[in-house]
């Protein structure tokens, strides 16, 4: 009893120090799967959020430089059409000298939340040149203003050392200004200034921080020249959102900076105080901080990287416009801390499992193993004393139950086994003499004892021939001794060996290549009595072998030539399609800002005329009323003259409050749509209206162009979706319609319907134009096709489209090509989009 829970207990202790062994293999195996699956993952993920990071911050900075260069190029072009026209009446009307010498807006216009403020310096006499200047200047920001500061601070042109018109809601620039003001000491202005820019480019300021708005704020500024420095273009654009989004919104144990190329600190979670207190020139090796010095030496390398004291991973990306680096420190603890948790978890589930597995374990062996064990010893005990009459009882069917039935039958096995070997001893003979090898027994003096036929007849010689003969009695003398010392060789080391040699076969009379194989025959005491050798006929092999080899090295130098020529043809597919990226990545952003800069273009001219009918009719008005007002003065109004003068100044007002109500319209429609468009947030809107909206804008965009655009959509269709991506399909369907499809025709109109399907939106958007050839309808919304290729077509309209349909709008854009004459785009989309409210629009 003692004996068989002794063996249990050792099986038991082996088997569970295995599977102890075991699971730590499996804890540290997992443990290092897990750490480095999560610092795959988490680099990957470091290195997308970053750059997404970094570039949604750039796009305000990119737009702002984009928008300083065409209001530059605007501004130029239409002062050079004034030509040398003195505007002096619309000057007058606008700006008056005020009691400390500056000229202003007249106080009862001047309205710096909806039109530009202004000041000319006090030492500064307007002359022609100047007030085309500042009226060209004064008209342009009245009209781009409002939209160049939706998304910044303000929107001005510097005219240096003698004026400044600026568009800003926030401040009245022009009211601030005193007699000590001298723009041309701005910064901004010097910095533009030909010596200090002769490359005459844009260029972006430090950031400060501004006491008066109370914001942190950097600036662009573009030069302006006319054969001379004239004045500059800028934007002020207010940073604190980015600073706010740096320093609040990180994953858990992370945090975010931002760097600036000269090294200093824009953004910080912990040092935002000093870098105000520096007023935006913290420069990162004056705090003596060794992290912070590691990541300013780590920022102008990029990518994802250890940092230098190997604490942390950094994601690094560049922010275009200023060229900042966006940082993000992400702390190798806390992939340490995710991978030992897992560990843990693993280790304690499989100790559990440990002491389970052993309890049940000893149950088993103690039944299946220790028990069965006892009555088989019992039973080989009493074989070996001679008992075979030996039996077992209460076999099983498995293993040890097998091994008791053999037990049973090993008297049998053993009475049967003189016969069997008897009966091995003529078998051996048959084989010996029938197998195809040369074989023959040698004695350790090299006689011959025995050998088989087929050594007859390579030999040419009889058995009772070669009997008690050695090598040297009937082979050449060089040919035996070279036998000799391989007999010699396996004797003495007592391991086999194997050689080759050419031989003369005497039945063939051909020479042949024999391999030998010779092994040394020892007795049951150990020692050598004979020697067998075994001789093949190799010839053919040995040929097929060369053969072979000679084909390998062919087929090497042609593999080694054939990968060459695909690693050359993989880096160049590679380069190339690297190139092609790129060149999609510009063409879309550029298609995206041309529609709306067509659309910004269209609302600005479709404003003149409501805008000039206002302004005319607000002239007349003036001049009646100072002449009345005059008449009055000297006694000389008449009754008449004052019924007159009511009558016409009601029609007036008619024509002045229709004026305005239908610019007030264009730029509540123009800024609903533009706003949505810029956002892209999603939102609850009146199908009807949203589409009238979007329509508006493009109308202008047509005008004295014999095309016209019908909405048939029902009112009161509420729709919770992204209007601005529903203005980006309808504006791209509609400008496709106009480009192709109305392309030669001298008309052509665009009727846009709207039907409520239930649970999905239905938009068609259908043109009587020439349709689309049948041989290209399966292409069209392939990108970067198009068939005005060299005529200003890009390939991208309907490519964008189908994008923003199927990933932005979560619906489908199909064709329906069953019309007789034009296109109908057919667009579905959910009535409630269910995805979260910050998934990705674009996939």
């Amino acid at each position: 009893m003692a004996q068989r829970f002794g063996l249990a207990r050792r099986i038991q202790f082996q088997i569970g120090l295995i599977i102890a062994l075991v699971i730590a293999g499996v804890t540290f195996i997992s443990y290092r799967q897990t750490v480095d699956t999560m610092l795959e993952e988490a680099l990957e993920h470091l290195r997308v959020t970053t750059r997404t990071r970094a570039a949604f911050e750039a796009n305000a900075f990119v737009q702002a430089q984009d928008n300083t260069k065409a209001l530059r190029e605007e501004y130029l072009r239409r002062l050079a059409d004034m030509g040398d026209f003195d505007p002096r009446e619309e000057f007058d009307a606008w700006f008056v000298r005020y009691p400390d010498g500056l000229v202003r807006v007249r106080p009862e216009r001047d309205d710096h939340k909806r039109l530009p403020s202004i000041y000319i310096r006090a030492a500064v006499g307007p002359s022609a040149e100047l007030r085309r200047q500042v009226v060209v200047a004064f008209r342009l920001l009245r009209e781009w203003g409002p939209a160049m500061t939706l998304r910044y601070y303000s929107a001005y042109i510097d005219l240096p050392g003698m004026s400044l018109i600026m568009y800003s809601p926030s401040v009245n620039w022009g009211k601030e200004a005193d007699s000590s003001t001298n723009n041309f000491d701005y910064p901004p202005v010097q910095n533009s200034a030909p010596d200090k820019n002769p490359q005459r480019k844009s260029l972006w300021t430090e950031v400060y921080f501004d006491d008066k708005a109370g914001i942190w704020m950097l600036s662009i500024i573009t030069p302006m020249d006319q054969g001379r420095w004239i004045g500059t273009a800028s934007q002020d654009i207010a940073v604190d959102e980015l600073i706010r989004r740096t320093t609040n919104d990180y994953a858990p144990g992370t945090y975010n900076l931002v760097i600036d190329q000269q090294g200093r600190l824009v953004a910080h979670p912990r040092l935002m105080e000093k870098i105000r207190k520096s007023a935006g020139n913290l420069d990162i090796k004056s705090l003596g901080d060794v992290e912070l010095a590691g990541f300013l030496q780590a920022a102008s390398e990029g990518a994802v990287l250890e940092s230098p004291d190997g604490t942390n991973y950094l994601g690094i990306a560049r922010i275009q416009g200023p060229d900042w680096y966006f940082v993000t420190v992400y702390p190798k603890s806390l992939l340490q801390q995710r991978g030992l948790a897992s560990a843990r978890a693993i280790l304690i589930g499989g100790a559990l499992g440990l002491v389970l597995e052993l309890t049940l374990l000893a149950w088993i062996i103690r039944r299946q193993v220790a028990e069965p064990l006892k009555a088989l010893n019992s039973a080989a005990q009493s074989i070996s004393e001679g008992d075979m009459q030996v039996q077992i009882h209460n076999v099983g069917a498995d293993e040890l139950g097998h091994l008791g039935r053999s037990f049973m039958h090993m008297t049998q096995k053993l009475r049967e086994r003189d016969a069997l070997l008897t009966q091995s001893e003529a078998f051996k003979d048959t084989l010996l003499q029938t197998i195809p090898d040369v074989v023959f027994v040698k004695d350790p003096q090299g006689r011959f004892m025995a050998a088989n036929r087929a050594f007859e007849a390579v030999y040419g010689r009889p058995l009772d021939a070669i009997l008690g003969k050695t090598d040297f009695d009937f082979l050449p003398e060089e040919q035996a001794s070279y036998f000799a010392q391989r007999d010699a060789e396996a004797l003495s080391t007592g391991a086999l060996l194997v050689s080759e040699s050419w031989q003369r076969n005497v039945a063939t009379g051909q020479m042949a290549l024999y391999e030998t194989i010779k092994t040394p025959i020892h007795s049951p005491a150990g020692d050598i009595i004979g020697l067998l050798g075994i001789g093949r006929d190799i010839t053919s092999r040995h040929k097929a072998e060369a053969a072979l080899q000679t084909l390998n090295q062919q087929l090497e130098q042609r593999v080694l030539h054939r990968t060459d020529e695909l690693e050359r043809a993989n880096i160049e597919l590679t380069q190339a399609l690297e190139v092609v990226r790129k060149t999609q990545k510009e063409l879309i952003q550029g298609e995206k800002l041309a529609s709306l800069g067509r659309m910004v273009a269209g609302l600005a001219h479709e404003l003149n005329t409501p805008i000039g009918n206002a302004l005319t009719v607000g002239s007349t008005l003036g001049d009646h009323v100072r002449a009345n007002a005059a008449a009055l003065e000297t006694n000389q109004l008449r009754k008449s003259q004052l019924i007159a003068f009511f009558e016409n100044s009601a029609d007036a007002v008619q024509v002045l409050e229709r004026a305005l109500r239908q610019a007030n319209e264009l730029i509540a429609n123009f800024k609903q749509v533009s706003a949505d468009q810029l956002s892209e947030r999603r939102r609850e809107f009146d199908l009807e209206v949203t589409v009238n909206e979007i329509v508006s804008t493009l109308r202008p965009g047509l005008r004295n162009k014999p095309y016209r655009i019908e909405v048939q959509v029902p009112a009161g269709i509420l729709v919770d979706s992204y209007p601005g991506l529903l203005s980006q399909v309808i504006s791209n369907l509609v400008n496709n319609a106009v480009t192709h499809g109305f392309e030669g025709l001298e008309h052509g109109s665009v009727v846009i319907e709207g039907f409520d399907r239930g649970d999905l939106i239905e938009v068609q958007v259908t043109d009587d134009g020439s349709g689309i050839p049948v041989e290209i309808r399966d292409r069209i919304f392939d990108p970067f096709f198009t068939t005005r290729m060299g005529r200003g077509g890009t390939g991208l309209g309907l490519s964008i489209v189908h994008g923003v349909v199927t990933q932005g709008l979560g619906g489908q854009i199909r064709v329906d090509f069953g019309q007789t004459q034009g296109t109908r785009f057919v667009v579905t989309f959910p009535k409630r989009d269910q995805r979260p409210a910050n998934a990705s629009l674009h996939g």
